[in-house]
């Protein structure tokens, strides 16, 4: 058992309701999602940051945390599905009516644009990584046949070159597979019609040029990428998808109290805004300038 998220209160078998405190009662029942999986790997994670001196006082699944950072509360109402891309895996949470309704993980993701570099372009991980976040698009079209991109081949600093096109449509191959993956784990959901709010898309590789309008072109839907707001005061170079879960983290602590070292005359935001500034100071100082 990962985390049980409650959906709805119902307060004497007749008051639905998504916050009972307040409303007068003699008999509560609960609607929750329940979240598991498997414990072993789990308990490895929390072995490794208890090793490091971290005390751990909750885990929240990766696509929540983004959804805290990068959801409107009027898109969690209205209806919304979340999809993190991240590097292993691609997870999703479907919201109705305020509450979560969904969760899954896609095998697809980073990790998997990446592979197909390294397999369709003979380049090794680091490079193929590294071309797939500088270079990388899953648009093909416009793009000349012979635009090329210079790369290192990782041997006493060599170079080659390989072409745009050929990355452009290993990228958009593998874009449109996570597509229709998403497509099709929502319909095993039952859902006859996608949520108003659409679908949006968040983690590092969701910023890649023309995944936006793949999974647009597939779901028939509006499809937008999620990022940090601005209005979290945060450094600007948090405000990008690839920090969705890490921003998330902190918000959801805030929300739900488990920061109690944190001033409390603080807003929220400003809150959040004040620990990512002295998490990137502190990062800053550690780590030597990398050109």
């Amino acid at each position: 058992l990962v985390q049980i998220i409650p959906r709805s209160f119902v307060v004497d078998g007749v008051t639905k309701v998504l916050d009972p405190v307040g409303i007068k009662g003699s008999r509560l029942s609960v609607e929750s999602h329940v979240v598991v999986g498997d414990s072993e790997p789990l308990e490895s994670l929390a072995r490794v940051i208890r090793s490091a001196g971290i005390e751990i006082k909750s885990m929240v699944l990766e696509h929540l945390a983004s959804a805290e950072a990068v959801l409107t509360a009027n898109e969690k109402e209205t209806g919304v599905i979340l999809v993190d891309i991240g590097g292993g895996t691609s997870d999703m949470v479907v919201y109705k009516n305020g509450s979560i309704w969904y969760t899954n993980a896609i095998p697809v993701a980073g990790q998997h644009f990446t592979s197909d570099i390294v397999t369709g372009l003979g380049l090794l991980p680091s490079i193929a990584e590294s071309t797939k976040v500088n270079y990388g698009s899953a648009l093909t079209e416009g793009v000349d046949n012979e635009a090329a991109i210079e790369v290192e081949t990782g041997l006493g600093g060599h170079t080659r070159f390989v072409s745009q096109l050929a990355l452009n449509r290993l990228i958009r191959d593998r874009a449109t597979e996570l597509a229709r993956m998403i497509m099709h784990k929502l319909a095993e959901t039952g859902l006859k019609h996608l949520p108003p709010a659409g679908i949006v898309l968040t983690g590092g590789s969701a910023a890649l040029p023309g995944i936006i309008e793949i999974v647009a072109e597939q779901g028939k839907c509006p499809v937008r990428l999620g990022a940090p707001s601005h209005a979290l005061g945060l450094p600007g170079e948090l405000e990008h998808s690839s920090f969705s879960t890490a921003i998330g983290l902190l918000l959801w602590t805030l929300k739900h109290k488990h920061a109690g070292t944190f001033v409390p005359s603080i807003k929220m935001s400003e809150r959040v805004a004040l620990h990512a500034k002295r998490l990137v100071a502190r990062l800053e100082m550690e780590q030597p300038t990398q050109i």
